[in-house]
């Protein structure tokens, strides 16, 4: 029994993984899979893939299969949770969780430390951490205010204490309690803003400015892919 995620499986189930490491077994190997060797029940890898081409298993017990090209788009991975628990770089790496740990300096897609890095650094330069109230997705922000952030916001327009929709994130004007017109233009005043504490890198947990200590975090990570 040999598979990419696991060789057997009697009872357990799983949802949301994918296999995308080479999967070898002698040439008398019975029940070899590109993602489950063998499992008791047909559904036991729901929305899970494996890459056909990196494994060099065409088939599998259970699971979907998908090339290279394809394992490395959002769009293959329906019904996962981009942005609360995973993240991709289309086109350049697989699915990483949200908690895996980046490079510093690592701001932007893709993957790695390089040139588009280092633009974020130089649009920040010497700028004051700013704080993006308008920043509401995923749960602590992600220094963008974007698409994410509108449809929370959408969702809680017009609504205020006491009403099911009510959203207090999204209450951006203090001086009321409904979601209106102040709200909204506080929020498009930040629309796709990045917060300066994307490249506010050093000292450790920041200091409030954009400066040569940031940057030289940076110029040690330079050009160092993920792994």
């Amino acid at each position: 029994y040999v598979g990419g995620l696991t060789g057997y499986t009697a009872s357990t189930s799983f949802s949301h993984c994918y296999s995308a490491g080479a999967v070898t077994a002698g040439p008398s190997s019975t029940n070899v899979g590109g993602l489950v060797g063998l499992a008791q029940y047909s559904y036991a890898a729901y929305q899970c893939f494996w890459d056909t081409e990196a494994s060099g298993q065409p088939t599998s017990f259970t699971g979907t299969s998908r090339t290279s090209a394809q394992m490395q788009l959002m769009a293959t991975y329906t019904g996962w949770d981009f942005g609360s628990v995973w993240r991709i770089c289309d086109g350049t790496n697989y699915p990483r969780l949200l908690w895996e740990p980046r490079l510093p300096g690592d701001f932007v897609c893709p993957d790695g430390v390089g040139l588009e890095d280092l633009m974020v650094l130089a649009d920040e330069w010497l700028l004051e951490v700013v704080e993006l109230g308008a920043d509401i997705v995923p749960a602590g922000g992600d220094g963008v205010v974007d698409l994410q952030d509108w449809l929370r916001f959408a969702q809680a327009w017009l609504t205020y204490p006491g009403h099911p929709g009510w959203d207090p994130a999204c209450n951006l004007d203090d001086s009321d309690e409904i979601v209106d017109l102040y709200d909204l233009q506080l929020f498009a005043d930040q629309w796709l803003l990045r917060t300066a504490q994307m490249a506010d890198l050093a000292p450790d947990g920041g200091d409030g400015i954009v400066n040569l200590q940031d940057f030289a975090v940076l110029a040690d990570h330079w050009l160092m892919g993920t792994d």
